[in-house]
């Protein structure tokens, strides 16, 4: 009879001392053993928040590049318009010597501007078109 006193005594000091662990924190559970179920819940919301949160940087970074790369693309479209209207410029056979380099030289001028757009980067130094290996230059102008 004496022990069993004594372990209930044990016990309603434990659960004091619980209760008044819950006052001082202001927490409803101090450990995740006092409630696992809880703990597990809490968890679970933690790691969804911390994965919407990525999932928004995600989302933040890839509209950056899409503006960015639209931009890109309207610049070369624009190029492209500019070449095909010189080179239906050239056709003219009453161009010179002097005119038809002048025109060779408005087109290479052309071509250096493409390349400098198709090795575009976003700003941190990754190439906007170079795929999976975004840290590689994807288009290298080698003369012929």
């Amino acid at each position: 009879m004496y022990d069993s006193n004594i372990a209930v005594m044990t016990q309603q000091q434990q659960r004091m001392l619980q209760l008044q662990q819950q006052v001082s924190t202001g927490r409803k559970f101090i450990t995740p053993a006092d409630d696992p179920v809880a703990a597990a819940q809490a968890l679970s919301l933690s790691q969804s928040s911390a994965v919407n949160t990525q999932y928004s940087a995600n989302r933040g970074a890839a509209r950056h590049t899409m503006s960015l790369t639209e931009s890109i693309l309207q610049s070369a479209t624009s190029v492209l318009q500019d070449v095909r209207e010189t080179a239906i410029a050239a056709g003219n056979g009453a161009l010179g010597v002097n005119d038809r380099q002048m025109i060779a030289n408005a087109l290479t001028g052309k071509l250096q501007a493409l390349m400098g757009l198709a090795n575009s980067t976003d700003g941190i130094g990754n190439f906007l078109f170079a795929g999976f290996q975004s840290k590689t230059q994807p288009f290298i102008d080698t003369p012929a």
